[in-house]
């Protein structure tokens, strides 16, 4: 059996295909395989372990939102699902033999973890920031707005431009960091696969600062992702390397 290389798993978590294998042979999807996807594209779209995520089934039955489950089914999100999280209608293509047999809407509770840079006690504007006043704490993902930071390297030295609480989770509208990167720019795209770094390009959408999360498009597929800013004009993104488990 011939198995896909870590430069093939990394190339296609870019390209953000957002289409998955969910069934062996002459047996239908099931509810499960559903989370099992969701769930796969939650850990991609935050750049987080899978044992960050959870995804629960609350209703409605998948035998009432269609009337045609196939033997061989893959799924596809419709859309730029990247704010994937909390409980929603999640929109999913159903297919089967690479033709659309279904169009649901399960509603999923999804449940992401992700590392982020937060206040350890009040900041006061205009304090210039430093590794005594900041740390990494994981946080859900349904309590992060704009652009947060995800490593303490991309804070220290930035000035505070307001008052900040403790325990606030820092984003760029709250310190003042001069941009590295800036919207509608190309860049190089870091894939990071176990010990192994494919590159490969996109466009930034937004503004970025070192270490910030910022949404990129691969201009070939139009799909967009979020990416870390590593430097000038590269950002990052980490894919887990596949143990052989699961589909």
């Amino acid at each position: 059996m011939h198995l896909p290389s870590k430069k093939t798993r990394a190339v296609a978590a870019v390209a953000a295909a957002s289409v998955l294998v969910l069934a062996a042979p002459a047996l239908a999807l099931t509810e499960q395989d559903c989370v099992d996807f969701v769930r796969n594209q939650a850990a991609l779209m935050y750049r987080v372990p899978l044992a960050d995520v959870s995804v629960k089934w609350e209703g409605p039955r998948l035998a009432d939102i269609t009337n045609r489950v196939p033997k061989e089914g893959t799924l596809s999100l419709i859309g730029n699902q990247y704010r994937l999280a909390g409980t929603m209608p999640v929109p999913l293509q159903v297919f089967e033999k690479g033709a659309k047999v279904a169009t649901i809407y399960p509603r999923l509770s999804i449940n992401v973890q992700q590392e982020v840079a937060v206040a350890t006690g009040r900041i006061t504007r205009g304090r210039v920031i430093d590794g005594s006043v900041i740390r990494i704490e994981k946080r859900p993902a349904t309590q992060i707005n704009g652009q947060p930071f995800t490593s303490i390297e991309g804070l220290i030295g930035a000035t505070s431009r307001v008052d900040i609480p403790a325990g606030a989770i820092l984003s760029g509208v709250m310190v003042e960091v001069p941009p590295v990167i800036r919207s509608g720019a190309n860049v190089s795209v870091r894939v990071n696969v176990g010990g192994l770094s494919i590159y490969s390009s996109g466009q930034v959408l937004q503004d970025g600062r070192p270490g910030q999360l910022v949404r990129v498009l691969n201009v070939k597929s139009q799909k967009e992702f979020l990416a870390k800013v590593a430097g000038p004009e590269v950002v990052e993104v980490d894919v887990e390397p596949d143990n052989g488990e699961g589909n």
